[in-house]
């Protein structure tokens, strides 16, 4: 079965907070399965960090938000790290591709993503975090 197109429909369902937050639950849970059983695991990693970033917006106990926000940023790492390792066909495509779909302006759940890697990471530019992975 494949996990991540599951992941991609619920998380669109869920709209970044504006639909039912089951759809939050079982995009999560899918993009978790994918990335435990397949490769490369690079875009599943990004979009369940842009979603968790954007829940944590949404949470209002801070134990909780703080939980989440942590658990988005390692997400992220292992999908620049994935990303940054990758080597397939297209090698060079994928990585333009990847940097392209996680610019901060590419969507609102990016924004999100990026807003709280400035906050939690002011020593580094989400930007040119994700304008260096095809370089």
């Amino acid at each position: 079965m494949n996990w991540y197109l599951i992941a991609e429909a619920e998380s669109a369902l869920w709209k970044d907070g504006q639909g039912d937050a089951a759809h939050f639950v079982n995009a999560r849970d899918k993009y978790l399965a994918f990335i435990e059983t397949s490769s490369p695991t690079y875009r599943a990693e990004g979009n369940l960090a842009c979603m968790l970033a954007a829940k944590a917006t949404l949470t209002t106990d801070d134990a909780q938000k703080s939980a989440m926000e942590d658990q988005a940023l390692a997400h992220f790492d292992n999908a620049l790290a994935s990303i940054k390792a990758y080597s397939g066909p297209n090698d060079s495509s994928e990585k333009l591709s990847f940097a392209t779909a996680f610019r901060p302006d590419a969507n609102d759940c990016n924004k999100k993503l990026a807003e709280l890697w400035a906050r939690k990471r002011s020593d580094q530019s989400y930007d040119s975090v994700v304008a260096s992975v095809p370089g």
